[in-house]
């Protein structure tokens, strides 16, 4: 592992550059709100393993050409793994561990859960809920990751799409509804001032 995060540091270096310092200016951070009301599926997910959600205290992380290639390596480790399955709209299972499939919060949880045990800060890491299109009809969930130079998204990638990382700056404005976050400190918040009432990401 250590020597394919060496290799990648190489690789990337550049790729870090123009993401990282190109957009430094502007650092984009996600803005919260108040407290919200969780999605079932988070409820059960901490009920059954409690430990995967101890408050944390909030962190932004250094970022750095290393700290970059562990975002790429973990995302897209996940997404070449792990199958895409959109749950039916009653079920809502959340999880991280010993599975082969799963829709987009399992991504997230599970990217989440691999970056801490690469030493990344808890209080770093929260999955965010959004409408991608208008025309959807169930929730996407994301893991964001916070750093010096902005927040990070680490998404799964569209059907039709041939990238298989999908890790970019946090923009609200590529998402067609905000809807909450998932806080370092175990509480959901608000993002942005329309949120609706929800029960399930897809």
């Amino acid at each position: 592992m250590r020597a394919l995060l060496a290799l990648l540091v190489i690789a990337l270096s550049s790729a870090v550059a123009a993401t990282t310092c190109a957009e430094a200016a502007e650092s984009p951070q996600v803005s919260i709100g108040s407290t919200v009301m969780p999605l079932r599926g988070a409820v059960a997910f901490c009920q059954s393993v409690p430990d995967r959600c101890t408050k944390h205290s909030s962190a932004i992380v250094e970022m750095s050409e290393l700290r970059f290639a562990e975002l790429y390596v973990v995302n897209l480790l996940v997404n070449e793994t792990i199958t895409y399955e959109r749950e039916p709209p009653e079920v809502d299972i959340w999880q991280d561990r010993d599975f082969t499939v799963g829709d987009c919060e399992d991504f997230a949880l599970l990217k989440r859960r691999k970056l801490i045990s690469a030493g990344w800060p808890p209080g770093a890491l929260r999955i965010a809920i959004v409408l991608k299109r208008p025309d959807d009809d169930q929730l996407h969930a994301v893991l964001v990751a916070s750093t010096n130079r902005g927040d990070f998204v680490l998404d799964i990638p569209d059907v039709d799409s041939k990238e298989p990382v999908a890790i970019r700056m946090w923009n609200p404005n590529e998402f067609a509804e905000l809807r909450m976050i998932w806080g370092a400190d175990g509480e959901w918040y608000a993002l942005g001032s329309d949120v609706k009432s929800v029960s399930a990401a897809q």
